[in-house]
């Protein structure tokens, strides 16, 4: 049976006060705690911790209605029940932690090395110097007390809590209980699933405040911690506030969070789902830790599963697309007639929308969160009404018609900040990563930036001025010019504010689209014929015979 030697530092000592000894495998951090405790000549406590920062671990001793829960981004195990031998082979160091003095004792563990050779008992192999408020025992007769106290016994492995290790130590029931294959007994241990109050804790004091306000919790600014804690908790988990925090996600994110209940703990979800569940970390609802996993607390998910009717999803699937609507009128429009804006919802709905209901939607939305005001039967940004443009912009915009995009682009822009799909924004993207070499979150960074200058008619000068902020250099002429081509079809096929989401390509094509054969005089009426074609404008009457004005027939798009 294998062994592990471990340097134990004692932290913040100067010079450095150390002993370095071996430990057998085949035992429990409950068991090793005791060892620990017992080499270092402290005085036994089960408020112990063993915390493995890369990998995200800590470990506890599990004790009945006391919870010991401090870190909401560790997974947290339960010592009696987690063996030794996969983190003290994956790991080079820990942290070994006694809580519940006045501060702290820490010790640094290094794992120096794993032995092949079977050990008979613990045993210090060297020292230096001694702790600052004591003098260590000598290691000869340390050892001897470990060879009485803790002789190897290779059987099963022992799952015993840390207060029956030491009364099986008072009453002289000596002996250290190992499994005979290290891996035997080897379970990741007890998961203490936290529930939202713990997760809360572990936040600081400005964060709990700033949810609170956000929340409007009455009084929130005189609270302490505790009480920070508790009234968030319990504002969180009401089905009222809950339902309109959550009306607003979509049924990807939503799929993404019940996937998360049903796992019942910690698990490790794909990046796409990882996305996806961003949105409810920043709600509080759950926990995403850094190693990539995630877990939903114990009464969150409660507080779902009673929300969760098919009153809700309809609600939440009605206020999210209106939502998005509004979004696309903000970036895209500045403004629009009410009109517009449903035939945009009916379209992502698939449905009719009455004034009612179109009404409802609209009072759905939070109204520090919408980014549209209602007035005189329109939708107006209220980032443009409040800076006073919006009608410098509608004179600007004219009589162009309103672009219809599908519900996939309205996301798209929305969600994404650029039209992910478009062939010209693809090779821009492909230039980026490609010819200067940039990682995919400076790409994603970058590319709803460029958008966002050309859709609302940027200079040049003003894309370029992105690229000299974020300190991204051109590593050729030949680049620049491949940049500015690029930037000229880029330029051709965004969408542009100024023209209600039509692209100059597309009022090219319109423009030759929309006229009609003419007979031409250039000569006067008595001069030669030609035969040549006449723009149709909007109000007049469509040439397929309906009778309707053209804007209102076959003028008409989307």
């Amino acid at each position: 049976m294998k062994s592990y030697q471990l340097k134990i530092l004692i932290k913040r000592t100067k010079p450095p006060v150390w002993r370095r000894c071996v430990i057998p495998s085949g035992i429990t951090f409950s068991q090793l705690a005791v060892l620990l405790e017992e080499i270092m000549e402290e005085t036994p406590s089960a408020r112990f911790e063993f915390e493995f920062p890369r990998a995200g671990i800590l470990l506890q001793e599990r004790r009945k209605d006391e919870k010991l829960f401090r870190r909401w981004d560790y997974d947290y195990r339960c010592a009696s029940d987690a063996m030794t031998g996969s983190l003290l082979d994956s790991e080079s160091w820990f942290t070994f932690r006694i809580c519940g003095m006045d501060e702290d004792l820490e010790y640094r563990v290094d794992v120096e090395k794993c032995l092949e050779e079977e050990t008979l008992c613990p045993e210090i192999r060297k020292q230096k110097g001694d702790p600052q408020d004591r003098t260590w025992t000598d290691p000869d007769t340390v050892n001897r007390r470990l060879r009485e106290r803790f002789p190897v016994i290779c059987k099963e492995a022992d799952h015993s809590g840390f207060e029956q290790l030491l009364q099986n130590l008072q009453s002289g029931r000596y002996g250290l209980r190992c499994a005979r294959d290290p891996q035997e007994g080897q379970a990741e241990g007890e998961t203490f699933r936290p529930d939202l109050q713990e997760f809360l804790s572990a936040r600081a004091i400005a964060d709990l405040r700033n949810m609170a306000y956000g929340l409007s919790i009455p009084g929130c600014g005189r609270m302490t911690k505790k009480e920070l804690t508790e009234a968030v908790r319990n504002e969180l988990l009401k089905p009222a506030v809950m339902e309109e925090r959550l009306q607003l996600l979509s049924d990807g994110e939503i799929a993404a969070y019940e996937h998360a209940i049903r796992e019942g703990g910690r698990y490790t979800p794909g990046p796409e789902e990882l996305k996806k569940l961003e949105r409810f970390y920043e709600l509080g609802y759950i926990i995403l830790y850094k190693d990539d996993r995630a877990e939903v607390p114990t009464d969150a998910a409660e507080a779902y599963r009673r929300i969760d009717t098919p009153e809700f999803r309809e609600k939440r699937r009605g206020a999210f697309w209106m939502y998005h609507c509004l979004l696309f009128v903000d970036i895209l429009y500045g403004s629009a007639p009410e009109s517009v804006v449903c035939r945009l919802l009916e379209k992502c709905l698939d449905s009719p929308v009455s004034p009612q209901l179109f009404t409802e939607l609209w009072n759905r939305i939070p109204e520090k969160l919408n980014p549209c005001l209602r007035l005189d039967g329109k939708a107006v940004s209220r980032n443009a009404q409040e800076s006073g443009v919006y009608q410098e912009i509608e004179k600007l915009q004219g009589e162009k018609e309103f672009f219809i995009p599908s519900p996939e682009e309205i996301l798209d822009y929305t969600e994404e900040g650029y039209p992910t799909a478009d062939p010209s924004y693809l090779r821009l993207k492909s230039f980026l990563t490609g010819t200067l070499m940039l990682d995919e979150g400076s790409t994603d960074e970058l590319l709803p930036a460029i958008w966002g200058h050309v859709s609302t008619g940027a200079r040049a000068s003003d894309i370029r001025d992105i690229f000299y902020q974020m300190e991204i250099p051109f590593p050729s002429r030949m680049a620049e010019r491949e940049f500015k081509a690029i930037m000229t079809d880029v330029r051709d096929h965004t969408r542009l504010l100024l023209n209600r989401g039509w692209t100059r390509q597309e009022i090219r094509d319109r423009e030759r689209a929309d006229r009609i054969p003419a007979v031409l005089l250039p000569n006067g009426a008595s001069g030669e014929m030609l035969a040549g074609s006449r723009k149709i404008y909007p109000n007049d009457p469509c040439p397929c015979g309906s009778g309707k004005k053209y804007k209102k027939c076959c003028g008409r798009k989307g």
